[in-house]
């Protein structure tokens, strides 16, 4: 039978301080989640990560500082898009903080369930991390059969930003300068405009 290993007081605080310093005026909602162990018993106390911290771990564990090597930051959309301006704002700040490199590593696709799969199937020592946007819980109600677990194979850091969606128009096509003339406009033409959002399932789509 396994279990799910969960951060430790110590490990979130220590995660919240390396985090803090960073205050992002961003334009989109954006969490960063990071995989959690989901191991055997027998094999937990040997391969807990240092994020993820274990209260029964051996002090000598404990000594061994985290991170030893670059840690990869999974961005689930396209390069450019705003949480990815976000990740690309965090990761020299969060390099400098953790005294190593980090990865910014696009792997969009599928509204975000893309990037989220490769993360949820990382190991997890602490050095796969994925920084995503609100699709991340919308997701579960819109597919049957996700490939990852949202609930068990995640565990929240924290959240970096929030901000507003904005709906616009072209006004050189769409002759309309409110929602109501707008929502009037389309009723007219049924099946004749088209919109764009950034994939199905996401706040913009829905």
């Amino acid at each position: 039978m396994n279990r799910t290993r969960t951060p430790s007081t110590a490990g979130r605080m220590a995660l919240g301080a390396a985090f803090s310093l960073l205050s992002l005026g961003a334009a989109l909602a954006a969490r960063v989640t990071m995989r959690v162990a989901t191991l055997a018993p027998k094999l937990a106390a040997a391969l807990a990560a240092t994020l993820v911290l274990s209260l029964s771990a051996a002090p000598t564990a404990l000594a061994q500082a985290w991170p030893q090597r670059p840690v990869t930051l999974v961005v689930p959309y396209t390069p450019g898009s705003g949480i990815d301006i976000i990740a690309r704002t965090l990761g020299p700040r969060l390099a400098e903080r953790l005294g190593q490199g980090v990865v910014i590593d696009n792997k969009p696709g599928a509204s975000g369930n893309l990037g989220a799969d490769i993360v949820a199937k990382a190991q997890p020592n602490g050095y796969t991390l994925m920084i995503t946007v609100n699709t991340f819980v919308i997701t579960p109600a819109l597919y049957k059969n996700l490939p990852y677990d949202p609930v068990n194979d995640f565990a929240v850091i924290g959240k970096l930003a929030t901000g507003n969606l904005a709906l616009v128009v072209n006004p050189n096509v769409l002759p309309v300068k409110t929602l109501d003339e707008l929502s009037a406009y389309v009723k007219a033409r049924p099946g004749k405009i088209n919109y764009g959002t950034p994939g199905n399932g996401t706040p913009q789509h829905l």
